[in-house]
């Protein structure tokens, strides 16, 4: 069985909240409280990078590719609602999700903390 898991990105705090239950935070992937402060929740993919971490929602992700000729990829992981799936996104499209089951692929940042990564 999967794992059903989140973390939460603080975007007052400038801080990522790791373990966070369903319960807390059942109803929306963006939660606003009464102070303005926002919270992105982001799921577990229930797939682990080659040096076994975990990958979420907003992780950004190296593949490196074989021939020395060509450059590594980078993109984020996202949740695709048309095909009901995670997959890799690009700066101007949504990938086919191959690059997630792959051992060279390694998480190098997040979305929030390290947005310069996908320039």
């Amino acid at each position: 069985m999967r794992e059903i898991k989140f973390r939460i990105w603080d975007s007052g705090e400038k801080s990522m909240c790791r373990n966070a239950t369903i319960k807390q935070y059942m109803e929306a992937p963006e939660i606003v409280v009464p102070d303005g402060e926002k919270f992105n929740v982001m799921q577990y993919t229930g797939i682990k990078d080659k040096n076994g971490v975990e990958i979420y929602e907003g992780d950004v992700c190296k593949y490196k590719n074989s021939s020395p000729s060509c450059p590594d990829t980078i993109f984020a992981i996202s949740w695709d609602n048309k095909q009901a799936r995670f997959c890799e996104t690009y700066s101007t499209y949504i990938g086919d999700g191959s690059f997630l089951c792959s051992d060279k692929m390694e998480i190098i940042g997040n979305i929030y903390q390290n947005p310069e990564l996908l320039k």
